[in-house]
């Protein structure tokens, strides 16, 4: 158990490191907007999520109750995707990713607070290992760095360890009653819809701003 536990862990890292790589490159590649390449993940995220319960045959629809905690708890997520690829499509790939990896350390203390949990001497002196290398590796020697991850990244990416150890903290309560399926696709179908409605409002405005300036040209031609 503690080996899976271990090459999960390890797998999990790797492919979330690289994701983070592949987003910055797309973004400076293509320059699309954030909110659609969230909305494009998050839908494949869905049709993954959709796949697996078929194949693993999982009722998704068991319980309505969980249905609904899991939905919010899925939007708050769809919140806090849009929060950290702003912050990724604004600042650097290596310096987003350093303080998004404080969740290692909100959560686990969101849960001793929340769920009652014993915390132990490794993990205590472990998260003030991890504090203490991104302080180092995010801020650096020159202070004008420090202003300037202040008003781009700190404040989105704070926003989101926030949601982010909400959402962890609720499926982990959930999951000690449903299958960890169930809890993906809805987490997963939930915060696509989020996001979709996020991106239909992006749209609005863009076209809105477009018409405007197009009817100020035309004034003044």
């Amino acid at each position: 158990m503690d080996i899976y536990f271990i090459l999960f862990g390890i797998s999990a890292s790797l492919l979330y490191g690289l994701s983070i790589v592949i987003k910055k490159k797309i973004f400076y590649i293509t320059n699309i907007p954030s909110y659609v390449f969230t909305l494009v993940s998050t839908l494949s995220a869905s049709i993954l999520g959709l796949v697996l319960v078929i194949i693993f045959n999982i009722n998704i629809f068991s319980n309505i109750y969980f249905i609904g905690i899991l939905s919010v708890t899925g939007a708050l997520y769809g919140i806090s995707l849009i929060l950290y690829f702003y912050a990724l499509e604004k600042d650097e790939a290596t310096r987003v990713s350093q303080l998004a990896g404080l969740e290692i350390v909100v959560v686990p203390i969101s849960a001793i607070i929340i769920l009652q949990e014993s915390p132990t001497l490794e993990s205590l002196i472990g998260a003030g290992l991890i504090i203490l290398a991104i302080s180092i590796l995010t801020i650096g020697n020159d202070i004008t760095d420090i202003t300037r991850i202040t008003k781009i990244a700190a404040i989105p990416i704070s926003m989101c360890l926030i949601l982010w150890a909400t959402q962890d903290i609720i499926m982990k309560s959930v999951l000690s009653y449903v299958d960890f399926l169930f809890v993906y696709f809805w987490v997963r179908l939930s915060s696509f819809i989020m996001l979709s409605i996020f991106a239909r409002m992006e749209r609005t405005d863009t076209q809105s701003n477009i018409q405007i300036k197009y009817r100020n040209r035309k004034r003044y031609i």
